[in-house]
């Protein structure tokens, strides 16, 4: 919306007809059937604009499909794919929702023991025993998230290791290599 908003919504060289017209050529789905009915005018731009920011555009709305986004996060085992998928979930989201002025990652415990309830077993035991043994208080938000980027990075690195070394066991052919420069 932003980039609409900048582009065509704020530009006042274009007339009221236009603005409606690239409204429509953008929308598709529901969005596009709330206002595909409207007479293309100059004055019923501004009633589907407000349509569509009513119906979409509410803080309450917005922050409401962010945060079950991240209340519905998988549970996550010691895999790469599946570690780097749930942070970059959670960072867009995050991030969506600093975005409409709602930063729920400062000083969020709740937020926190929904992350760590996200975790099977033995990352969890990981993330006790190797990040926080000797802390008493709850983790912030980002101190798990960057465990778990950790973790991430560790389990990548040992595939990788574990795959290069699959493939230099791999049997030699029974031809030695001789040089052709005797």
């Amino acid at each position: 919306i932003n980039l609409f908003n900048s582009a065509i919504h704020e530009n006042n060289t274009l007339t009221p007809v236009a603005k409606l017209q690239y409204l429509l050529s953008v929308l598709s789905n529901e969005p596009f059937n709330l206002i595909k009915s409207l007479p293309i005018s100059d004055k019923n731009y501004e009633v589907a604009y407000n349509i569509l920011k009513v119906r979409f555009l509410s803080q309450r709305h917005l922050t409401s499909l962010h945060l079950n986004k991240i209340l519905d996060l998988p549970t996550i085992h010691h895999i790469a794919k599946q570690m780097r998928n749930f942070i970059t979930i959670y960072s867009e989201t995050t991030e969506a929702l600093k975005g409409i002025n709602t930063d729920i990652t400062t000083n969020n415990s709740l937020l926190s023991a929904m992350l760590l309830r996200k975790m099977d077993s033995t990352l969890l035991k990981r993330f006790e025993h190797f990040q926080f043994s000797q802390t008493s208080t709850m983790q912030q938000p980002d101190e798990i998230i960057k465990f778990l980027s950790q973790e991430c990075n560790e389990a990548k690195q040992a595939f990788l290791y574990s795959s290069s070394s699959s493939i230099s066991k791999q049997p030699q052919s029974e031809y030695k290599k001789t040089s052709l420069m005797t």
